[in-house]
């Protein structure tokens, strides 16, 4: 272990009376899982921070393509009503 980690058990020892090896053995577990999660951490951010920065150039890459144009049908043609034409009156409305 390091000496920082003994010193600081050293410390805890003189604090507290009830001090046994159970203990000290508990301590330095806790310390070494501490570098353990902060690593996990750390490493955790890396990951999302990468993964973030897909998505953004993901994103660009969609958005700075070309628009696909759907092609609509012609409209079809209008049906304009002769003057005159047989069987309507002058409204373009049909005759009784």
């Amino acid at each position: 272990m390091s000496a920082r980690l003994d010193d600081l058990i050293e410390e805890a020892r003189g604090g507290e009376l009830a001090w046994d090896e159970a203990r000290a053995a508990r301590v330095r577990e806790g310390a070494i899982r501490r570098g353990e999660r902060r690593r996990l951490a750390r490493r955790g951010v890396l990951v999302a921070s990468g993964a973030a920065l897909l998505v953004v150039g993901l994103l660009r890459a969609a958005s700075s393509a070309p628009a696909r144009v759907a092609e609509e049908p012609a409209p079809a043609p209008e049906i304009v009503a002769a003057r005159g034409a047989p069987g309507l009156g002058d409204a373009g409305y049909a005759r009784d």
